[in-house]
């Protein structure tokens, strides 16, 4: 399955316990999402976005990791896009992001069915 924010397609979920970018990998925007509502009409709450970097992340050793366990109701999952790292910068992937995040500003994180 894959979540559409801002005609960004984002691949996931990944399993938090298990997911990663290595450094060799090419680098990611990431959303931690919490899926909830009933299965006919599901609800997708991102808890968190942030950026992999060119070091890589293993997200089992994320320092909110606890706080998303928390908050989420069901297990929370991690959706990655992914970027080249030859053809999109650090800055220029850090500009997604920020488009990203102002879009979830104004749905409380909410991701509706159709995408954001």
């Amino acid at each position: 399955m894959s979540l559409k924010i801002k005609n960004h397609l984002f691949t996931g979920p990944f399993d938090i316990e298990s997911a990663s970018v290595r450094a060799n990998q090419d680098p990611a925007v990431y959303a931690v999402v919490a899926k909830g509502g009933e299965p006919w009409n599901p609800v997708f709450k991102v808890l968190e976005t942030g950026d992999t970097g060119e070091a890589g992340l293993k997200f089992t050793e994320h320092p909110h990791k606890a706080s998303w366990t928390e908050t989420a109701a069901g297990k929370p999952g991690v959706y990655l896009l992914h970027f080249s790292r030859k053809e999109v910068s650090a800055s220029e992937r850090a500009a997604v992001l920020d488009t990203i995040r102002a879009a979830l500003d104004t749905t409380g994180g909410v991701i509706p069915m159709g995408g954001l």
